[in-house]
């Protein structure tokens, strides 16, 4: 696990859409993991993602920590990086994030996302500017 602190960022927009395309030779055998408390209640690993368009959590963990799911206005379709389908996200949560010492309300969309628990994308990526110490 690599040490990950968090400043945020004033005066940061989000644009609308974005599309993000890359073709490379490497797979990544150590995804970028930090330690996050949801909702003060469970430690778990989060990926942070750049190459995520969201912001995800597993349905097992959203059962397992009693959140409570609402409906999203507009259902996602998730694809990985490789295109194929991954699912339909119809569902989000809202919960407390704890990292180190950052503690932020945040808005996770569920849906089955492999072995992580969390994955922290762009959108989370873009506002804090994490300083990760290889």
């Amino acid at each position: 696990m690599l040490e990950v602190t968090v400043k945020p960022k004033a005066n940061v927009s989000l644009l609308d859409s974005f599309e993000i395309n890359a073709i490379t030779p490497y797979t990544i055998s150590n995804p970028i993991t930090t330690l996050v408390k949801i909702d003060q209640t469970a430690q778990t690993l989060a990926m942070l993602d750049s190459g995520s368009a969201g912001n995800f959590i597993h349905p097992e963990e959203v059962t397992w920590l009693g959140l409570a799911p609402q409906l999203r206005e507009q259902p996602l379709a998730v694809t990985h990086v490789l295109g194929g389908k991954v699912g339909q996200v119809t569902q989000q949560v809202k919960c407390t994030i704890d990292i180190g010492d950052h503690s932020e309300e945040i808005t996770l969309d569920v849906v089955l996302i492999g072995k992580h628990v969390v994955i922290l994308g762009l959108p989370w990526l873009w506002v804090h500017q994490p300083y990760v110490a290889w």
